[in-house]
This record gives C-alpha cells, structure tokens and sequence, in this order.
C-alpha cells in the first residue's frame, strides 16, 4: 500500500499493523522521521510528482493531501496513482469540497472539489468509484470545511 502525503505516519502504521507492506511518502522531511519510527513502515521524502510505476501497489491511500495540489495538477497525479495500482486494486481519497483555492495562514494551499468532478476525474482513468462519504468539520486549517471521501477500485 502507498500512503501518499502520509505525515508523521498515523494511517501507515495503522496499515503495518494489519498486515500491509506500506510505502510512505511526504514532502517533509521531519514528517517522514516521524513515520519512519512506525514498524513495518517504509517511509521516504517524495511528492505528487514521484508517483510512478506500473501495477505495483494493491492499494494506495491519498487521505487529505491531493487538496494541496493545484487543481490543473490534480487530475494528472490520480492517472499517476491509477497507473501504479494493480489491477483490482483499492484507491482512498479524502478532500475538502467548494470551489476555488486559498492558502492558509502558512501558506499551505487548499483546493476544492466539486463530488462530481472528482467522480469524473476518477472514472477518467478507470477507477470505479464504490463507495462515498461526505461530511463536514474542523480541519487542520481551523476551519470548518465540507469533504468527501470516495473509495474506488482499478478496473481489471
């Protein structure tokens, strides 16, 4: 399983200790130190843009972090992701739904989806979306934000 913009690694260690092989991967090098303390992690300093491979991953997990993206790239990284899934594999993403983009008081960028769009975008390169949640809380950005999670499978 890659868990792409996995943090200080909380969803890959709770990957590890089901029993996955996981690859974790973030732009922060403090970020992967502390995922890299997790057993059974494998963690490295990458991006969006160091998704590559074909059929490698039997799942990839993309929690919250595509939102940080800019929206002409976003498409563009889940073919990327879709291409590195095996067949039948297991795609989750999480993002805040609106329109537009901000960046916060650090200057972390945060682009919107539309449910539709990031359908769309999914089915465009074969992933079938099974099943969606939406909801809406206080994010990390300290503001109350709606999202949607979708799971989809890479069709065989």
């Amino acid at each position: 399983v890659l868990d792409i913009g996995c943090g200080p690694g909380q969803a890959s260690a709770q990957l590890a200790k089901a029993g996955m092989q996981v690859t974790a991967i973030d732009p922060v090098p403090e970020m992967i130190a502390f995922a890299k303390q997790n057993p059974g992690v494998d963690a490295r300093v990458g991006t969006f843009d160091d998704i590559d491979g074909d059929e490698i991953y039997d799942g990839v997990w993309a929690n919250f972090c595509l939102l940080h993206a800019d929206r002409k790239d976003i498409p563009r990284h889940i073919a990327a992701i879709a291409r590195a899934l095996k067949p039948e594999g297991v795609f989750h993403i999480g993002m805040k739904t609106g329109t537009g983009a901000h960046r916060d008081d650090i200057g972390r960028l945060y682009t919107y989806v539309q449910v539709e769009e990031l359908t769309e975008w999914l089915k465009d390169v074969g992933l079938t979306p099974v099943d969606t949640w939406e909801g809406a809380e206080k994010g990390l950005a300290g503001t109350i934000d709606a999202w949607v999670q979708i799971r989809a499978t890479k069709n065989g």
